[in-house]
């Protein structure tokens, strides 16, 4: 998902990354990065001359094949993948790594672009993250490459397709072949030479850049919008509350007024109490919070001094989880 804030930078020639707010970019020639410091995520992006011929599984293999240096306990959590984005296809996969306190997540994405007479261009995109930021927002993560990174200008209608592109009856193979990764890890290496094994040569992409979608495809597209509308529902109730809390003192300075008429305080402080429910039950939303959790955030916004408690606290967690998205959170909310 796109954001409000996010900046588009040009990674190397016809190559553009939009990126979120919230993470920092490194740009060089032919090799750039990124960091996030609120969640913890890394971002490399290389672009590399190279005799015309490679495909990108292997370019794929040779990037694992360097991350595992790296990463000595680096498994495969699925078979090799074909990605689709803005101009490019090529194909991706997700790795994890076995650290003793915080497991990593890997999602290594590969494409390949035509160069001058008998060259290509080879590149790369690799994130990495903390297991606990993936599973925080997991469909962001795996269509991160897909929706962000885009080629434009003439590279755009140039995009070479890879060698081999699956099927959804080997999109279906893959996921079982999935199911049973998950039931006995094995390492990246093996699960991408049996995947790039078993996928035989197909007709490249339909000219018209069609792609055929396959269920999980698009159920993954309904998940993301329902999670880009739980976000914007909760900047706006996060808006709400921080409104009510700014309201709240401004109701009290008032009534210290010994002229104020005490009706008119509490009717002032029951629509309050109502309009900061509202943004209450946004950002319960946007934070996954169970039932029990709403009702409990909405029985203590009743309470005074408690509503002020909790209301704090829930705009900070919304806070994290908007600036994890890519947004820019300021002392009001969101920045348009």
């Amino acid at each position: 998902m796109i954001g409000p804030t996010d900046k588009t930078y040009t990674l190397s020639e016809g190559v553009e990354l939009i990126a979120p707010f919230a993470l920092k970019m490194q740009l060089q020639d032919g090799l750039s990065s990124g960091f996030d410091p609120h969640a913890l995520v890394k971002l490399t992006f290389f672009c590399k001359p190279g005799a015309k011929g490679a495909t990108t599984e292997q370019i794929l293999a040779s990037v694992i094949a360097t991350l595992q240096k790296r990463h000595p306990a680096l498994q495969s959590l699925a078979p090799m993948e074909a990605s689709n984005g803005h101009g490019w296809t090529g194909h991706s996969m997700m790795l994890r790594q076995q650290a003793p306190h915080t497991p990593l997540r890997i999602i290594v994405t590969s494409l390949v672009l035509p160069a001058a007479a008998d060259t290509q261009r080879n590149i790369g995109l690799i994130l990495e993250m903390p297991e606990a930021t993936f599973v925080d927002r997991p469909v962001y993560f795996r269509r991160f490459a897909e929706q962000r990174l885009r080629m434009v200008s003439s590279i755009e209608t140039q995009a070479v397709a890879p060698s081999s592109a699956w099927s959804l009856v080997e999109q279906e193979q893959s996921q079982a072949a999935s199911d049973q990764t998950a039931a006995s890890p094995i390492t990246a290496a093996e699960s991408l030479r049996a995947s790039t094994a078993s996928s035989p040569t197909l007709a490249p992409p339909e000219r018209d850049g069609v792609q055929r979608k396959s269920a999980a495809k698009i159920a993954e597209e309904e998940a993301e919008h329902a999670e880009l509308e739980q976000l914007q529902r909760g900047a706006r109730g996060q808006k709400s509350v921080i409104y009510s809390i700014a309201l709240t003192f401004v109701l009290n300075a008032m009534a210290r007024n010994p002229e104020f008429p005490p009706a008119l305080f509490v009717l002032l402080g029951v629509l309050l109490t109502l309009y900061a429910c509202n943004g209450v039950l946004k950002m319960a939303g946007a934070l996954q919070l169970q039932r029990f959790g709403k009702l409990a955030c909405m029985f203590l916004s009743s309470v005074p001094l408690l509503n002020l408690i909790t209301w704090i606290v829930l705009s900070t967690k919304t806070t994290r989880k908007l600036r994890n998205a890519g947004y820019e959170v300021g002392l009001f909310g969101v920045r348009s």
